[in-house]
């Protein structure tokens, strides 16, 4: 894809969801998603003002494709070399013209919750993405588990917590009537290794998605928090075919598709010359999940913060812009080692250090603990539909076997702001346990 003066959004776009900082667009015919920054709507006449004068202003829009190719550069040389080319799409900057953006968002506002309409679209921050829910070749329907994992690693300002993050925060969203029950969903479970805890959080998330679990089929959303539990049955028969003999047996065999692909072990290289970290979460957390599996993938990256939300709080003053720390970080990597090998290094030379070069490690962490996960199969038909270089990534299940790709998305920069954010919400969630009687 070369990059245009203005890109034009086909009229057969999807709305795919959003979370606090992005809204995302499927593209079906050019499997592709575009992924459009949102910003605070203005709340009063000055920052009407401000809004509408700027979307005339050469300067001022410079200023947004700036902000955005920033964002861009820390995906590209960071997240994407820590997790791997396998599992990352690459991306590149795209501009939208306002004319455009205006008809879309009118389209847009029957789709959006009530309470993402808060924030209005940047139209100079917008990047396209290869489609993880597509695949090549494509000989049958494409499905696609789409699965939010969260944050498993308890630094070491949280190992006192009675919960983890995760499920202390469903007593906060139960209080505020976010949620009519709490998940039976435990992300350390899923990250444990151990098959039986593991098999029991994705049978939780299948039963209960909330916002963490969705089934796409051809890129269209199938399943999600707001279809029943019994929704589910139709999508999975078809998947396996038809050739299904109880419910029960069905769920079972789909959960262990689900595990296998995220404890699949994948090719990865490096040309880290230091290896001085490449292993030392193993030695942390054990050996139960395989060296380069997507889960793996992860947690090695949560795991780069040591301390918590409170001792990077500490550390924040009037000199951390939100997003200062990116540019520091580019200044500063060294392309001699791997990235793991580099961001482990940093977490443990600017512990005493309060700029905002040392908070990039919270900030990689904390992205990825609010990453997602997605798993594209195939249905294998036979051996000429297999393309060569992918014959490693098959699942076998009893109702046939699937050429699969795992993949991991949602890895954008939170701004510095995001470590006081994530301090007053613990203190929050931990006077609320303590009120409920939980120490």
């Amino acid at each position: 894809m070369s990059e245009k003066k203005y890109f034009n959004i086909p009229d057969d776009w999807e709305y795919r969801g959003e979370g606090n900082c992005h809204l995302v667009l499927g593209l079906p015919k050019m499997k592709t998603v575009l992924r459009i920054r949102k910003k605070d709507k203005p709340k009063n006449i000055m920052q009407w003002f401000l809004y509408l004068v700027g979307n005339y202003l050469p300067w001022w829009k410079k200023d947004g494709e700036a902000a955005e190719r920033r964002d861009l550069n820390l995906y590209l040389r960071v997240m994407r070399p820590f997790f791997g080319l396998s599992f990352t799409a690459n991306a590149l900057y795209v501009r939208l013209s306002k004319k455009q953006m205006k008809k879309i968002e009118s389209q847009l506002d029957n789709l959006r919750p009530d309470f993402r309409k808060c924030k209005v679209l940047d139209i100079e921050r917008a990047c396209l993405f290869e489609d993880l829910t597509y695949m090549t070749p494509e000989v049958a329907d494409i499905y696609s588990i789409e699965i939010k994992p969260k944050k498993a690693w308890a630094p070491a300002t949280e190992r006192e917590f009675p919960e983890c993050i995760f499920c202390m925060n469903q007593y906060l969203k139960l209080k505020n009537g976010k949620i009519s029950k709490r998940s039976k969903y435990c992300p350390k479970d899923l990250f444990s290794g151990d098959e039986y805890k593991m098999k029991k959080a994705i049978s939780a998330l299948i039963a209960d998605p909330q916002n963490n679990f969705r089934i796409f089929k051809n890129g269209r959303i199938v399943y999600d928090e707001n279809k029943t539990e019994n929704e589910v049955d139709p999508i999975l028969e078809e998947l396996f075919d038809d050739h299904v003999e109880n419910r029960e047996e069905m769920i079972n065999e789909f959960v262990h598709m689900i595990y296998k692909c995220l404890t699949k072990p994948m090719a990865t290289k490096t040309k880290c010359t230091a290896q001085a970290f490449c292993v030392w979460d193993l030695a942390l957390h054990g050996r139960d999940l395989p060296k380069g599996c997507v889960l793996e993938k992860i947690l090695s990256a949560q795991m780069i913060d040591m301390e918590g939300a409170s001792f990077y709080n500490n550390l924040l003053n009037d000199n951390c812009p939100d997003w200062d720390y990116i540019e520091r970080l580019m200044e500063n990597l060294d392309l001699t080692v791997c990235v793991k090998c580099f961001l482990r290094a940093l977490s443990y030379s600017r512990r005493i250090t309060n700029d905002s070069y040392g908070v990039a490690v919270y900030i990689i962490s904390a992205i990825a603990s609010d990453c997602s996960v997605m798993l594209t199969m195939n249905r294998k038909t036979n051996q000429e539909n297999i393309v060569e270089e992918a014959e490693n990534n098959i699942v076998t299940t009893k109702y046939g076997s699937y050429q699969v790709k795992i993949g991991v998305l949602d890895l954008g920069p939170k701004p510095a702001s995001t470590i006081t954010k994530h301090h007053l919400r613990n203190k929050e969630l931990l006077a609320l346990m303590l009120e409920n009687g939980k120490k």
